[in-house]
């Protein structure tokens, strides 16, 4: 699993540029970062999303949770990742 992960990585890095502005790009990108334990590039990524997206409250509550503390993100990587995905 964390192959695929990586390999995804891999594929949105290559992505990232060209879609910088896309908010659907963005909002999946944040969710593998955080899944990789990538947490600060996980929250810029977050920023950008939403400069694009401001009034999504969920990932409003997730930049959040990443600007108060990095053990936080952590700990809830896992609960939340789950949470979208299932």
């Amino acid at each position: 699993a964390l192959e695929n992960l990586e390999k995804a990585e891999e594929l949105y890095n290559q992505l990232a540029r060209e879609l910088q502005d896309n908010p659907e790009f963005l909002e999946q990108y944040v969710y593998l970062l955080r899944e990789l334990g990538r947490f600060e590039e996980a929250k810029k990524a977050a920023v950008s999303y939403l400069r694009l997206v401001p009034d999504d409250g969920s990932m409003q509550e997730l930049y959040e949770t990443y600007k108060s503390s990095r053990s936080t993100c952590s700990a809830l990587s896992h609960n939340l990742w789950y949470n979208d995905w299932r």
